[in-house]
């Protein structure tokens, strides 16, 4: 079983044990004795309720299209194109050296008007995309934490007087699972970060109009020119920076979130089947999740830096994809747990 940090002081104090738990956890971690009054249902009741969970995944686990990382590279190609462009034509013109040599005119608006605008279009994707991402890890591990706090009332209401003593520490287990959700799953908001990485690319997208249009449209002197350039170009790198560190945030908190959730899922699974076996109940099929697939953060922090954020793209289809494939792994899980429930 996979070892976990020291739970840090919660609210609710078991009056059987004395044991700390989560202030909205029904039943103590420790010695699975209620810690408030719960209501009791019967099993029949009890169980209409934990398989009821399985119609909310349409609007919690919801699947998202691997191809959103091509269309947000699609809007960086011309990006990247231009700007390798623009490096060959100045070392073609200091080769010829006639640095006032126009490139072509399309090419020279494009430049002033076109990387901005797609630079805004990155935006609005981009933070549609972070507040999916976000928004249904979220979703989905409240609609598992409702799921747990129910199978665990199922398998009290369900076991017989005699079997109480004998449950007690698969219970426990099972109860901690949704302990430790609530401690090391930790939540952001979707639409301020969202926002937030939308905010910082039209930034630099305004940034950049500036840089090329401003100088066109008043006469400057030379040094006022280079001083301005200079202004807007380091205004330039501290918000793609910024915007580094913000993304690399959220790919990270994903990251680890979704391993996280992955290895407590698996335990509680384990404990559930024990238990329904504890009380009678046959599983048709004991479908245990894969271990999680452990990513470094720190590779693919380095793989992005060194690679100018191509990496990246890949590291997005793995938060992404990664989730998909849990969703389909814990579907799978939940329909034998709900079936053994069902008694079928």
């Amino acid at each position: 079983m996979a070892e976990w940090p020291n739970l840090p002081d919660m609210v609710a104090v078991c009056s059987k044990c004395g044991a700390a738990n989560p202030d909205d956890a029904d039943y103590c971690m420790k010695c699975a004795a209620p810690l408030r009054t719960v209501r009791e249902d019967s099993a029949l009741t009890i169980a209409e309720q934990v398989t009821g969970h399985t119609y909310d995944r349409r609007h919690t686990d919801r699947w998202i299209a691997p191809q959103w990382v091509l269309i947000l590279l699609l809007t960086v190609v011309p990006s990247a194109f231009l700007s390798i462009y623009g490096i060959a034509w100045s070392l073609y013109q200091a080769y010829v050296n006639d640095f006032f040599a126009l490139s072509s005119q399309w090419i020279y608006y494009f430049e002033i008007y076109g990387i901005p605008a797609l630079e805004i279009i990155f935006a609005i994707l981009a933070a549609l995309l972070v507040i999916r991402l976000v928004s249904r890890l979220n979703d989905h591990s409240e609609r598992e934490g409702r799921l747990m706090q129910d199978f665990v009332r199922y398998v009290r209401a369900s076991a017989a007087p005699e079997q109480q003593s004998k449950i007690t520490d698969e219970l426990i287990l099972a109860s901690q699972s949704y302990g430790r959700m609530n401690i090391f799953e930790k939540k952001l908001d979707a639409k301020r970060w969202g926002l937030m990485v939308a905010a910082l690319y039209v930034m630099n997208a305004a940034v950049m109009l500036a840089l090329y249009r401003i100088p066109l449209t008043f006469d400057y002197s030379m040094y006022a020119h280079s001083a301005f350039y200079s202004l807007m170009s380091i205004g330039i790198g501290v918000i793609s920076a910024l915007t580094s560190v913000v993304l690399i945030f959220l790919a990270i908190h994903l990251m680890r979130t979704l391993i996280v959730h992955q290895r407590r899922w698996r335990e509680f699974v384990r404990s559930a089947y024990e238990l329904l076996g504890m009380i009678g109940k046959k599983v048709p099929a004991r479908y245990l999740p894969e271990a999680p697939k452990e990513r470094s953060v720190v590779r693919y922090t380095l793989f992005t830096a060194v690679t100018f954020g191509l990496y990246g793209f890949y590291w997005l289809y793995t938060l992404i994809d990664d989730p998909n494939k849990h969703f389909e792994m814990q579907a799978g899980a939940e329909e034998a747990l709900f079936a053994a429930i069902k008694g079928y």
